[in-house]
């Protein structure tokens, strides 16, 4: 969970972060949230303008067409002993996650490359460090970036005139 070599993923990963934080007092400098992704590549399926993540099984099914059961997610006391269908479970739900991670990974590079506008990673990717959520990628200028759902371009109101080429 420590290694900067590994991309840890998930969806609601800030609050899956924070609990990390409290358990075990461990930085986590890659975190990916898939939740984020999915939005980020068919904003236009959820036109809202708030940006918040989907949960997995949403992102599941709009992406890789599979649908996850959650009902175990609440029903299980994780800090006793788990029995084999937890295991499962729990298994089923990282490796979604994993395979999102890389079939979004994938997608956003060629809708970025469709629209000719840069999809910036600190959208979607953070990392846990002393308890804080900290971005992955700087965001322009020093400056945060709200991006609109439309059509995943950065707002262009008088606030942000200047920082933008």
């Amino acid at each position: 969970m420590t290694s900067d070599s590994i991309i840890l993923t998930g969806a609601g990963l800030t609050s899956d972060a924070e609990v990390v934080w409290e358990d075990l007092r461990i930085n986590m400098p890659r975190l990916a949230d898939v939740g984020l992704m999915t939005r980020l590549l068919d904003p236009e399926r959820r036109p809202d303008e708030n940006f918040q993540q989907l949960a997995l099984d949403a992102a599941a099914d709009q992406i890789l067409e599979v649908s996850l059961d959650k009902t175990r997610q609440k029903s299980v006391d994780w800090k006793g002993p788990l029995e084999e269908d937890d295991i499962t479970y729990a298994a089923i739900d990282a490796a979604t996650s994993i395979r999102l991670y890389e079939v979004l990974s994938t997608k956003l590079e060629t809708k970025s490359a469709v629209i000719k506008k840069e999809i910036p990673r600190s959208w979607y990717s953070f990392r846990m460090v002393e308890g804080d959520i900290v971005r992955l990628d700087e965001s322009y200028k020093g400056t945060v970036i709200p991006w609109s759902t439309r059509d995943c371009s950065w707002y262009t109101n008088s606030r942000f005139q200047g920082y933008f080429p």
